[in-house]
């Protein structure tokens, strides 16, 4: 059990505790806490900094219901949309001691909040960018039917690209099902839609309308650059209109949009994010942006090829284009679906591209660097890449590599598959059968010593190919990197007309 200090009426985890989850986590600091739960900087046993979230238990049985479903929903919430670069990814989800945990990215950045207290306002091509993202980020939650419903500077946070990120997604819901309604209304001051107060239900049509008047608030300030009371903007409006307009080279489109968003009739206010995305992202320039930044492959004990990826994304406007070159006679690239080789490009504003390592071409016990270069509009980027290679490494084949199964009519068939290593380590080899067809392999998985050879069994049953034949493809892997399939034909093997039905005759009989 955790050692705990008590800060005010709480017992809070002081540095150095672990927590244990999918991964273990260290605590490093204490960064705030709120009603529900405590805030925490944490590290994995790698060394990598995330966000651990942790909820309170239950003080009276009455508060058990409520606190298990705001840990659910947030939590549901989180996996629902963490697999999007510019909001928080979902780490691992866990309970402990009476604890639950959430644990997600850590953004090292200040909030927006602090940004218009400091009264250092950025420069136009920032703050346009910023409203961009913002909106990027928006659309992202509402085509994935999430309502933030507590948009407000202090949740905004900026990356280590000076990249804006939501966070805090505690008052969030997923509308799962039409015609869903929610009575877990949340919001903050000055950011709260005027038909908030008029609602005792919500449901995903309502629920984006209100994310949409707070972000246009959001972006409001963002361009005049300090924080205004909702009643000023409300009182204000034609003449900050007019201001910004003419402080400098703001899109016209841009601004009526941005306007637009804080409608006080929800009818003339956009349904959706995704509708003010579609009119803000003209107003700038596409950027790029990839993750990770490193990429290391670390300890290779085979040669066969290993892949990793890397993901692009645009935090501007436009269409964001890309060439993309591998340096390093060990490496290839390609976009998903692509033939690999040492160059790509792609012209989207979200893509993966493949980065493939053969460490056969890497003598053993080397360590090697390269790097796959990003050549962006207005920007080059490199993504370091690093891979050591075993000094002994097993060097796996299979004889044939392609299988042929004879099957006898009523009967099943048998083929062989020999497995050789040929390298200098022993290594684990599994067979993976197809999820749609039935087959027996034996043995599914096997050591192979340096030298050693394995012969593989593959059976099939009549009944399964049916009149005449199957085709399917056995899937295999060396330390669970994947090799080439080994595609198998089933084919029942029949006899001449004649003993066939001399065959038919006598089974009649």
């Amino acid at each position: 059990m955790p050692k705990r200090i008590r800060v005010g009426q709480r017992y809070l985890l002081p540095p150095g505790e672990w927590l244990p989850g999918k991964d273990r986590y260290q605590i490093q600091s204490f960064l705030g806490q709120g009603a529900f739960g405590a805030a925490y900087k944490a590290t994995d046993e790698k060394g990598q900094v995330c966000f651990i979230k942790e909820f309170f238990p239950a003080v009276r049985p009455s508060q058990v219901p409520e606190l298990q479903r705001v840990y659910a929903t947030e939590r549901d919430v989180v996996r629902r949309i963490g697999n999007y670069e510019l909001i928080p990814r979902f780490w691992d989800a866990f309970q402990y001691e009476g604890y639950s945990y959430l644990v997600t990215d850590f953004v090292p950045g200040p909030d927006i909040e602090t940004v218009l207290k400091s009264g250092q306002k950025p420069d136009l091509e920032v703050l346009t960018r910023w409203c961009v993202c913002l909106c990027h980020e928006l659309a992202f939650l509402h085509t994935r039917n999430v309502v933030h419903h507590d948009l407000k500077p202090g949740n905004i946070r900026l990356n280590e690209d000076n990249d804006p990120v939501i966070v805090d997604f505690g008052a969030a819901h997923w509308y799962r099902a039409p015609g869903e309604t929610t009575d877990q209304l949340y919001g903050s001051d000055s950011y709260l839609a005027p038909e908030y107060q008029e609602r005792a239900v919500e449901d995903a049509e309502a629920g984006k309308k209100m994310d949409v008047f707070a972000m246009g608030r959001i972006l409001v300030e963002l361009m005049v650059g300090k924080r205004m009371a909702q009643e000023e903007i409300d009182r204000k409006q034609d003449q900050i209109y007019g201001e910004i307009l003419h402080s400098g080279s703001v899109d016209v489109s841009f601004l009526r949009a941005v306007f637009r968003s804080i409608a006080y009739d929800p009818q003339k206010r956009y349904d959706s994010g995704i509708e003010l995305e579609e009119d803000i992202t003209p107003a700038a320039p596409p950027v790029g942006r990839a993750r990770p930044r490193v990429l290391d492959f670390g300890l290779i004990e085979d040669a066969a090829p290993h892949e990793r990826s890397i993901q692009c994304y645009n935090v501007g406007g436009g269409t964001l284009r890309a060439d993309i070159a591998a340096d390093g006679d060990w490496l290839e690239i390609g976009t998903t679906g692509a033939i690999t080789g040492k160059s790509a490009m792609f012209e989207r504003n979200r893509q993966t591209v493949r980065v493939i390592a053969y460490p056969e071409r890497v003598p053993p016990g080397a360590h090697v660097a390269g790097r796959i270069v990003f050549t962006f509009p207005a920007d080059i980027m490199e993504i370091p890449v690093y891979l050591r290679r075993q000094a002994q490494v097993a060097e796996v084949y299979v004889n044939p590599t392609s299988l042929r199964v004879h099957v006898a009519p009523g009967s099943s068939g048998t083929g062989r598959l020999t497995f050789s290593n040929q390298g200098g380590a022993p290594t684990t080899v599994r067979i993976h059968r197809p999820p749609d067809f039935v087959m027996i392999v034996t043995p599914e998985e096997f050591v192979l010593a340096p030298g050693g050879k394995q012969e593989v069994s593959v059976s099939i049953d009549a009944k399964i190919v049916g009149e005449s034949e199957a085709n399917v493809e056995l899937r295999w892997t060396v330390e669970g990197n994947p090799r080439p399939n080994i595609p198998v034909n089933a084919a029942v093997r029949r006899g001449s007309n004649l003993l066939t039905a001399f065959a038919d005759r006598f089974r009649k009989k």
